[in-house]
């Protein structure tokens, strides 16, 4: 999905949820270790942020760094949520409008 990351909360929305996890980063995704989820972040050459997550419970190799993290949900659909990093640096993420493909 595509996204765009900001430093101000969305207007007009309210927090569904937090939750404080770890992540672990592997690479070029990190996992959610409360969600259960394994993300990617990639910036397109056109400047478009893609993230994508899916669930998963294997093992992790090659992890190299972990950061404690406390998400905000805003909204589920279209996916809303910050990351918090310490009082100072919070990033909100909200997913683009899907366009239709015909």
């Amino acid at each position: 999905m595509e996204v765009i990351v900001t430093r101000e909360v969305p207007t007009g929305l309210r927090p569904i949820r937090s939750y404080e996890t770890k992540y672990i980063y592997t690479g070029f995704s990190r996992y959610d270790t409360e969600a259960k989820v394994i993300s990617t972040i990639k910036i397109t050459k056109d400047g478009k942020t893609l993230y994508s997550e899916q669930n998963y419970s294997g093992s992790l190799s090659r992890s190299y760094y972990t950061e404690l993290i406390r998400v905000t949900i805003y909204s589920e659909k279209p996916k809303v949520w910050s990351e918090e990093l310490s009082p100072h640096e919070v990033y909100f993420f909200q997913q683009t409008p899907q366009q239709d493909v015909t």
